[in-house]
């Protein structure tokens, strides 16, 4: 898939369980742009394989992710060696204050970081 740009797979529930991992396997050679997976059920194991593509690729600028409490520290820890990433969508993933703090002090504190964007859709 080298010349796929966007991938939008929201509301595809069976992208969890491995799923992801298969995905995430044919994307490496792709100057993916724009990935979207929220309500896609990708649990923690999954969500570490992407948390891979996400901390290593240089041309993903926007993403879309409906993730476990769980993953939120993946995440971060991907986000902080991206710095193409412009955008970010975070849907249902039940943020409490302290993780809304730990992607503040990530986006406050990476000299590198791009993001211009950050929707979180349904904090509870």
């Amino acid at each position: 898939m080298p010349c796929l740009e966007i991938l939008d797979l929201w509301y595809n529930s069976g992208i969890g369980c491995g799923g992801a991992v298969q995905l995430v396997s044919s994307l490496h050679s792709s100057k993916l742009r724009k990935l979207h997976m929220t309500h896609t059920g990708i649990g923690e194991p999954d969500f570490k394989c992407l948390s891979s593509y996400i901390h290593s690729t240089t041309s993903l600028e926007e993403l879309g992710v409906g993730i476990s409490v769980e993953s939120i520290d993946s995440l971060c820890k991907a986000l902080s060696a991206n710095s193409s990433m412009r955008r970010l969508y975070m849907s249902h993933c039940d943020l409490t204050t302290s993780h809304c703090v730990r992607l503040g002090q990530l986006l406050n504190t990476q000299y590198h970081c791009q993001i211009e964007k950050l929707d979180l859709i349904t904090v509870v």
